[in-house]
């Protein structure tokens, strides 16, 4: 009797696990968009956006971190972060294309729209006591 549940339960076990492994082997990831990288007008055209909201987050990050220039500039970092992936997804541009926009911009002095700020502060690495 014990010898007939260990061999129906090993045969049972056995039809599960080429079951799992074949539905493993059939299933494929789903196709991932072909992104590219940003033509010369449209790296200017993000980079003025993202000069034009660079002023606001700012602000905001500075009001919801009073006295932290750290943790208002991690803060600012995070949004702008996501800012960049949003722009990646929506306009299907590689998310590094963005990023080397945002760097060759600053380091070359790129205009900005009027009232545009761009900050070129690097703030040290103070991460506040408490969270």
């Amino acid at each position: 009797m014990p010898l007939e549940i260990s061999v129906r339960t090993s045969a049972a076990a056995s039809v599960i696990a080429l079951v799992i492994c074949a539905a493993m082997f059939q299933s494929r990831p789903p196709p991932v968009p072909a992104l590219r990288p940003l033509g010369e007008v449209q790296a200017h055209e993000f980079y003025d956006r993202a000069a034009e909201a660079e002023g606001t987050t700012r602000k905001a990050s500075a009001n919801k971190f009073r006295g932290s220039p750290w943790s208002q500039d991690d803060d600012f970092h995070n949004k702008e972060a996501k800012f960049v992936r949003g722009y990646s997804k929506s306009h299907g541009v590689t998310i590094a294309s963005l990023l080397d926009v945002l760097d060759r911009g600053s380091h070359a002095h790129w205009a900005t729209p009027a009232g545009a700020t761009v900050s070129q502060k690097i703030i040290p690495c103070r991460p506040r006591l408490s969270y």
